[in-house]
């Protein structure tokens, strides 16, 4: 059992790290979500989620970041969504830490998300560099 555990976290890239690379892509019809996210995890650290320079959402209030296991989330519980943060800003470069033991082969999405509306704006699939 200790060796398969040990299997998924290096399978995982929460013992070795590794880099993802993802482009947002709108989800609702009206919603505008663009631009290159990366993702950088290193060896039993915190990870870091970048938002490159060419991001762009529509504005409105109470949009949140999270990493999650669908493309088009119905729900946000803990066993399939990582709360990163408010967003930011509506443009631009922006980070967000990551905890150390995420686990990115379940959780392979980030969404934009209005909770106040509860509305997804869009999404980015996280690949491996």
């Amino acid at each position: 059992m200790k060796i398969l555990a040990l299997v998924l976290l290096i399978s995982s890239g929460l013992i070795y790290g590794g880099e993802y690379l993802g482009e947002f892509e709108s989800i609702e019809s009206g919603k505008n979500v663009e631009g290159e996210i990366s993702l950088k995890t290193k060896k039993g650290l915190e990870g870091k989620l970048v938002f490159k320079k060419d991001f762009l959402t529509d504005d409105a209030p109470d949009l949140r970041v999270y990493l999650h296991t669908k493309k088009v989330p119905k729900r946000y519980v803990s066993k399939n969504s990582v709360f990163l943060g408010k967003l930011k800003k509506f443009k631009g470069f922006q980070k967000y830490e990551l905890p150390a033991d995420i686990d990115l082969a379940k959780f392979k999405y980030v969404v934009i998300y209005c909770k106040k509306f509860h509305t997804n704006f869009g999404s980015a699939r996280l690949l491996k560099k």
